[in-house]
């Protein structure tokens, strides 16, 4: 399990200690706040950047592209990040 941000219908940016290499394929399962049922999208590396922070050991910051999405995972997928954004500017606080 990781985190995960800058999500879209399109692709992900994720953090591993791991580096991948450019277009390993990967299963994705992603879980939100609220949900039972997780998204799933199958996905290619596009980047992998190592991010070193002091006194860390080595991180990886990964970009994926979505390659095969269910389209109604994908309606999920973008309808939750939506909801997101709205609550976001109502409440000021990051979801």
């Amino acid at each position: 399990m990781t985190l995960c941000d800058d999500i879209s219908g399109k692709g992900i940016k994720m953090h591993l200690d791991t580096p991948l290499k450019k277009k390993d394929r990967l299963k994705i399962l992603l879980h939100f706040p609220g949900t039972s049922t997780p998204i799933t999208t199958f996905s290619k590396v596009v980047w992998c950047k190592k991010k070193s922070v002091k006194g860390k050991k080595s991180s990886f910051d990964i970009g994926l592209e979505h390659i095969k999405i269910n389209p109604k995972d994908k309606e999920r997928l973008v309808f939750r990040f939506c909801e997101m954004m709205l609550d976001y500017f109502i409440s000021g606080k990051p979801v």
